[in-house]
């Protein structure tokens, strides 16, 4: 039966019974769910900043979370190696020369290049790659017009890259 006092309904739909009641529910006729669902308001009597703070907590379900900053990570990091401290990877790694991630990495693909490429090299690879995909060269075939495209993206992309 609905949780109301006086309703004789069916009570098929569930609604908590408090914000501070967790895990308590109440069990109401539809014409109840909706009129309580309207005047519910979780955070109703909290400041901004307890909002604020339980929102972002939430972003990681309020579970606690660790920085990745390097100096967390220093414990795995010796002289140029990982320590293997299980032997996962069967002794100390050497640990991998950084380099350029996501669309650095994809646009230097694409033109052929290296790491570290120097502006005349990269505006010369563009315009070899573009005299190669030019669509009067081509014959009109598809896959160089999209070519053509990537080519153009990425040399955008790493003359931007270069101001940075």
């Amino acid at each position: 039966m609905c949780g109301r006092p006086g309703c004789g309904r069916a009570g098929e739909h569930r609604a908590p019974v408090a914000p501070g009641r967790p895990g308590e529910y109440q069990y109401l006729c539809l014409e109840h769910v909706r009129e309580f669902n309207r005047s519910w308001n979780f955070f109703e009597g909290w400041s901004q900043e307890a909002i604020e703070a339980w929102q972002h907590a939430d972003l990681s379900w309020h579970r606690p979370t660790w920085s990745t900053s390097p100096h967390r990570l220093a414990g795995a990091w010796t002289g140029g190696a990982y320590r293997d401290v299980f032997g996962v990877a069967g002794g100390d790694v050497e640990a991998p020369e950084p380099g350029p991630v996501g669309d650095e990495r994809r646009a230097l693909t694409i033109l052929g290049l290296q790491p570290g490429a120097c502006r005349s090299a990269i505006r010369r690879r563009f315009k070899e790659e573009v005299k190669a995909c030019h669509p009067d060269l081509n014959g009109g075939r598809q896959e160089a017009n999209g070519r053509l495209r990537d080519v153009i993206w990425a040399y955008h992309h790493l003359r931007g890259a270069e101001g940075r």
